[in-house]
């Protein structure tokens, strides 16, 4: 037998580092489109909800005297009949829409925001320790920078959730004019962070799970390149000892020939 057809190729197979390997960079690609599917997902749900608070305050802010508003410059006023005509489509917009709540207007001075009105009931009905409701010329030493932006630009602008002395929120500011249409102030709608968080707390979820699915599929993966690979290894292992111990052989019986 010719020794030289016993001559077979060395695999360099190592089963454990190419199953780390590929199990490592299957659970990156799905780890990472999951991550973005779920950002996006939240983004699209936050766009949908700000582009509604924007159209339900654009059509709010069409009842609102803008002539009447600049004329509230003391609480005093919140007595008069003007103030109980201006705060009236406030109130049955805050009865209409119960996601809604807050709704009031705000306006900016020497770089300041005042509430003017605010159709919320007095008192403290969460019992949270601060009046639920908002006087004429009441300084919002907590505005979000999202509103003092509103202002100062004139322009609609909606908060990332936020927290101050009235809760934990998500805000849209809708700009409103007079007659000669001048900027007098925006109107603002808060809406509840939970009920944004529930909104976006099944695109939250799955998310997890299929993370969690990931890393299952990525370790049977990596489990199964393993197992194939280290199979070959003893496949190649033995097929080379078989060629060895062919090769030893082939070498006695030409020896044996020789020696004849």
């Amino acid at each position: 037998m010719d020794e030289s057809l016993l001559k077979v190729r060395e695999y360099r197979i190592y089963p454990l580092w190419e199953g780390l390997t590929i199990g490592l960079i299957v659970l990156v690609a799905l780890v990472s489109t999951t991550y973005f599917i779920g950002f996006y997902g939240q983004q699209a749900q936050l766009g949908e909800l700000k582009d509604g608070l924007k159209r339900q305050g654009e059509v709010i802010t069409t009842l609102i005297d803008g002539d009447q508003h600049k004329r509230f410059r003391d609480r005093a006023q919140e007595e008069g009949e003007p103030y109980a005509q201006a705060i009236s489509p406030l109130e049955k917009a805050l009865e209409a829409d119960p996601s809604t709540v807050f709704l009031y207007t705000v306006i900016l001075e020497n770089d300041t925001a005042y509430f003017v009105l605010d159709p919320t009931p007095e008192g403290d009905a969460d019992n949270d320790g601060v009046d639920d409701k908002a006087h004429i010329m009441e300084e919002y030493s907590e505005a979000p920078e999202e509103l003092l932006v509103a202002l100062r630009n004139q322009s609609h602008e909606t908060s990332e959730p936020y927290t101050d002395d009235w809760g934990h929120f998500v805000s849209s500011y809708i700009p409103f004019h007079d007659s000669q249409g001048e900027f007098v102030g925006v109107l603002g709608i808060d809406i509840s962070a939970e009920m944004y968080q529930q909104r976006t707390q099944p695109i939250f979820r799955a998310t997890v799970r299929t993370m969690v699915a990931a890393f299952f599929i990525s370790f049977m993966v990596g489990s199964l390149v393993w197992f194939t690979r280290n199979f070959s290894k003893i496949v190649n292992a033995k097929r080379n000892h078989l060629i060895d111990v062919a090769a030893q052989m082939a070498r006695g019986s030409k020896s044996g020939e020789n020696s004849r």
